[in-house]
């Protein structure tokens, strides 16, 4: 069974490149990264997201092109159904996961298009930075593809009139 915090779905622009996604924060997360901008996720806590709820979900977030799981959860078999029912309505995938490309559980990548790898570290940082160990990938026939993670990093620019970040 695959929970989920309902308050803290949320349309995200930035997680997936070049989509519009409903972002989903899953709970029993099996990692305990130090520093963690959501250590509620760690805890089994929630609601239980079945099909028929995401589907609802889906249904209700008009316009967008993909669903993005902040997290994996417990149940691995269970996360292969909800990515299924997410294709079938004809949208993207997109998980983040503390696993690395070589222990993520494989089942789960011919139902996605993207996949965030890498536990996090306060040290390295985030997808936003340069040293960051967390990949971003583009997935295609169930193979981890191409690494899109330059396209998080900060850029600045500066004109003769401002400077900023983006």
């Amino acid at each position: 069974m695959i929970k989920y915090l309902p308050e803290m779905v949320q349309i995200l622009f930035s997680e997936c490149p070049n989509e519009i996604s409903l972002g989903i924060n899953i709970t029993n997360c099996q990692f305990t990264c130090k520093g963690c901008h959501s250590p509620e996720l760690r805890t089994d806590q929630g609601a239980v997201l079945t099909p028929d709820i995401l589907v609802q979900l889906m249904d209700f977030h008009k316009g967008i092109s993909a669903v993005c799981f902040l997290g994996e959860g417990n149940d691995i078999a269970q996360m292969v159904v909800l990515l299924q029912t997410v294709k079938q309505q004809g949208l993207k995938t997109c998980m983040y996961t503390a696993h690395t490309t070589e222990t993520i559980d494989r089942s789960v990548l011919p139902f996605l298009d993207y996949v965030k790898v890498g536990a996090y570290s306060q040290k390295l940082g985030n997808l936003r930075s340069e040293s960051t160990n967390q990949r971003f990938f583009t997935v295609k026939d169930g193979i981890i593809d191409q690494d899109i993670t330059s396209i998080f990093f900060k850029k600045v620019i500066t004109t003769d009139l401002c400077e900023a970040e983006i």
